[in-house]
C-alpha cells in the first residue's frame, strides 16, 4: 500500500483497535494547545458567572445563594460566613438549608 494513499489513516488504525499493529506516540503538542484553550475558555465562563452573581448580590444583598458554585462565587467576592455570629438569615442564604436546620444551628450558637 503506497505511504499517502488515503486509506492509510483508517487502516491503520483498524489495525491498531484489532492490536494487530502497535499504536504510534501520540504528539503531545495539540492536545496540550487544546487543553490550555479548554482551561482558558474555563477561566473565562467562572469570571463571567463571578460577575453575574455579583451583580445579582449587588440587586438583592439578602438573595439566596442556589448552589455550591454559587457559594465558591460569593467567598470569591468576599462574601464570609461566621458560624458563632450568623443569624437565621444568614443561614438560610445557604442553599439546601432547612428551616429546622437553622433553628438548631442557632440553638448551637447559644449554648
Amino acid at each position: 500500500m503506497a505511504r499517502g494513499h488515503w486509506l492509510d489513516p483508517l487502516a491503520r488504525r483498524l489495525l491498531e483497535a484489532t492490536g494487530q499493529l502497535a499504536p504510534r506516540p501520540r504528539s503531545n503538542r495539540q492536545p496540550m494547545a487544546t487543553a490550555m484553550d479548554h482551561a482558558s475558555a474555563t477561566d473565562h465562563a467562572k469570571a463571567v458567572e463571578q460577575e453575574l452573581l455579583a451583580l445579582k448580590l449587588s440587586q438583592d444583598p439578602t438573595r439566596r445563594l442556589q448552589d455550591a458554585q454559587e457559594v465558591r462565587h460569593a467567598a470569591a467576592l468576599g462574601w464570609r460566613l461566621d458560624v458563632n455570629r450568623a443569624s437565621a438569615a444568614d443561614w438560610l442564604r445557604l442553599p439546601g438549608i432547612s428551616a429546622p436546620q437553622v433553628d438548631l444551628l442557632l440553638r448551637l450558637q447559644a449554648g
